[in-house]
């Protein structure tokens, strides 16, 4: 069977027909919403994880191969992960040769499961675009990573690191884009002396922010807190907040007004306090995001800070990230202890850069390797 077909009922009912002895009959169960904190009412979940090659995607890889004619060569596939896994599988059960190509960051149980299968498995080229990729934050749904060597940002899903898009151009004003922060709403993106706003649903433009008013030398990184967005610039030794609202400025802090910034670079918000990570001084700042007024400066070698250069919160503690040290720091946000420092091969950390939590775990951009390593919080 070849050529377009109509969507109706009638060709739903057929396909289904075709591919039901390849595919397996998943189980439906039932929830109740308020298990999750919202209205009480039913609510039906098909557990597609169970199905053969791990997701719905086997549906409609069998029904691709089943409805047309495939040429002896055999087909060719582009995917992440479960799209790749899934024609692998269907591929190799009706006895059709089949090439996968997957990006290198691949995760690795993906790439053993299709390999598994018996298809010809391609890994190679950075598809996610990673070039020196260096802040990163999640939109309540996906992670968002700024490419310093590429001007331009990642949008990944982390459930399977699946890459979603690549956003960039001249109207995105990406200079060397380097820290990146989500207010609730949209994603604001630092370069290098301006300030962009884009709408995680589709990667558009919001708008860019150049105002002179600033003072912006060498802005670096940013984070949302107190109805502000607080940018650090580490080569004014300031932070500087802007509001949300309307871009207008709301304060300078500077370094001579006891602070302690000494090469502010990456900044995160615990809910209440701004927490600004000094590359140069190795220590982190803490202040307060509604007003800016200051709090308390963490240092000292018991915090293991190694050119601290990414800071992120988890709901209880602080993580900073050791470009120098090739290291991450776990801190207490109450009053700055060290909880525990990692490092070794195991995390896969080649100078570990900007960091965000997505709930349930950890992500820590590698500048110096061009991948993304993820850690459990447990």
């Amino acid at each position: 069977m070849t050529g377009t077909r109509e969507l109706s009922a009638a060709a739903v009912r057929e396909v289904h027909a075709l591919i039901a002895p390849h595919v397996r009959r998943t189980p439906v169960i039932s929830v109740d919403l308020a298990d999750f904190g919202l209205p009480a009412g039913p609510l039906l979940l098909k557990l597609e994880q169970l199905q053969h090659a791990g997701s719905f995607k086997a549906r409609g890889a069998f029904a691709n191969l089943l409805l047309h004619e495939v040429p002896a060569a055999g087909v060719v596939a582009a995917s992440g992960g479960n799209h790749g896994a899934a024609v692998a599988y269907a591929a190799g059960k009706l006895g059709i040769p089949a090439r996968i190509f997957v990006p290198e960051v691949s995760s690795p149980a993906k790439v053993a499961r299709i390999r598994s299968y018996g298809a010809d498995l391609v890994v190679s080229g950075a598809a996610y675009d990673f070039s020196s990729p260096q802040g990163i934050a999640f939109d309540g749904a996906h992670l968002w990573i700024t490419n310093v060597g590429g001007n331009s940002v990642t949008e990944v899903n982390p459930a399977n690191g699946a890459l979603v898009r690549v956003v960039s151009g001249a109207a995105y004003d990406f200079s060397s884009p380097q820290g990146i922060a989500f207010d609730g709403a949209h994603l604001w993106v630092v370069s290098l002396s301006s300030v962009t706003e884009v709408n995680p649903s589709d990667g558009t433009l919001v708008r860019a922010l150049t105002d002179a008013s600033y003072g912006f030398s060498e802005s670096n990184a940013i984070a949302f807190g107190g109805g502000h967005l607080w940018v650090t610039d580490p080569k004014n030794g300031s932070v500087t907040g802007i509001s949300t609202a309307d871009g207008s400025l709301f304060r300078v802090l500077t370094h001579v007004d006891g602070y302690g910034f000494d090469g502010p670079d990456a900044i995160a918000s615990d809910g209440t306090n701004m927490w600004a990570a000094n590359q140069t001084g190795a220590s982190v700042s803490e202040f307060s995001a509604a007003t800016g007024d200051f709090v308390q400066v963490v240092s000292g070698a018991g915090d293991g800070f190694k050119l601290p250069f990414g800071i992120a919160f988890d709901g209880l503690h602080l993580w900073v990230t050791n470009v120098a040290g090739n290291s991450v720091t776990e801190i207490s946000q109450v009053d700055g202890s060290l909880v525990q420092t990692l490092a070794g091969g195991a995390y896969g950390f080649n100078g570990p850069d900007g960091a965000a939590f997505d709930g349930s775990r950890m992500w820590f951009a590698n500048s110096g390797g061009n991948s993304v390593t993820d850690v459990p919080v447990t």
